[in-house]
């Protein structure tokens, strides 16, 4: 994990919509220090608690293509976060990100689709 930086600090006492992406990434942070695990494995965790979570929420099944659009939107909503956060793409851990909060929804979600995970 990375710290949040002085600049990005600063900006967080202001009233701007940086000061509100400053502090999303100091939560984060935060977050990942309490957790006390990797990077990869929080977003695992955030995707298959968003896809899960959406579908019972919406009643929706597994199968359905809202729950898996969710993780997908939540985590580019996070990745356009962290580009503003850091003024750039940073592409290997963007990619990476995006791989480990998708894959298991997706994967589960293909499941469903094919009939291979059915309700009883």
């Amino acid at each position: 994990m990375t710290s949040i930086s002085a600049a990005a600090q600063a900006v967080a006492q202001s009233g701007t919509i940086m000061a509100l992406v400053a502090r999303y990434e100091s939560w984060k942070i935060a977050i990942a220090t309490w957790v006390g695990i990797d990077d990869w494995l929080i977003h695992s965790q955030f995707g298959m608690i968003v896809f899960v979570l959406s579908a019972i929420a919406m009643r929706r099944s597994l199968a359905s293509l809202v729950p898996v659009s969710l993780v997908i939107a939540s985590e580019s909503l996070n990745e356009t976060l962290d580009r503003l956060n850091y003024g750039s793409w940073r592409w290997p851990d963007t990619s990476r990100d995006l791989i480990f909060t998708i894959a298991w929804p997706a994967i589960l979600f293909l499941c469903a689709r094919t009939g291979m995970i059915r309700r009883s």
